[in-house]
Formats: C-alpha cells, sequence, structure tokens
C-alpha cells in the first residue's frame, strides 16, 4: 500500500494539473501546480490561474494544491495577500462553507 503522488507540478514546463487529472483520474496525487509565476503578475491574472485549478482539483480530491515551488522572489506582499484570500474564497465556495481556522489577517 502507497501513495503516488506527483511533485513538483511545473505550469511553466506545461504540466496543468487539470488536464493530467482527466487523463489519470483520481490514480495519481498531486502536490502544488499552480503557477508561481502568476502571483507577481495581476490581480486578474490570479484569479484566472486559481479559478482554473481549484474547482476541478477539490471535485475529485486527491490534491495538496500549492505553488509548483517557493514563492519567487519580487512578488509583492498585496499580491501574495491576495493569492491567499482568493484561495480560500474559492475554497468555501467550493466546499459551500466557511473554512475553520482560516486566517482572516490576510484579507
Amino acid at each position: 500500500m502507497g501513495i503516488n503522488l506527483m511533485y513538483p507540478n511545473e505550469p511553466v514546463a506545461g504540466m496543468d494539473i487539470v488536464k493530467i487529472r482527466e487523463v489519470h483520474g483520481s490514480r495519481l496525487a498531486f502536490m502544488g501546480g499552480i503557477d508561481k509565476h502568476v502571483i507577481r503578475r495581476s490581480k486578474g491574472e490570479i484569479v484566472v490561474e486559481l479559478e482554473h485549478k481549484i474547482p476541478p482539483m477539490v471535485q475529485t480530491g486527491g490534491c495538496l494544491l500549492g505553488l509548483d515551488h517557493r514563492i519567487p522572489n519580487g512578488t509583492s506582499l498585496e499580491n501574495y495577500r491576495f493569492y491567499i484570500s482568493k484561495v480560500w474564497q474559492i475554497l468555501e465556495q467550493e466546499l459551500g462553507q466557511p473554512i475553520p481556522g482560516q486566517l482572516n489577517a490576510v484579507t
């Protein structure tokens, strides 16, 4: 018995966890998969990335969502806080309930 987990999932290398999930189903778990470079871009681009990836992965399970690697240099605190806040918002929307222990200080 074990876990088949794929990490990292580099969007910049063409790896899209949503597409990979469509091909392999829930037999393969994922960690990461959210483009680390997007959090240095506009808030609109952050939203597009998160709304593309979080809902289908939450619906199918088997994932530890997060950036594909560490937070890149040059990421503004404002964008990082927006990213965290948007992740919580999308997760709560998908789960249909507030998430206990959410850090409201980041908003």
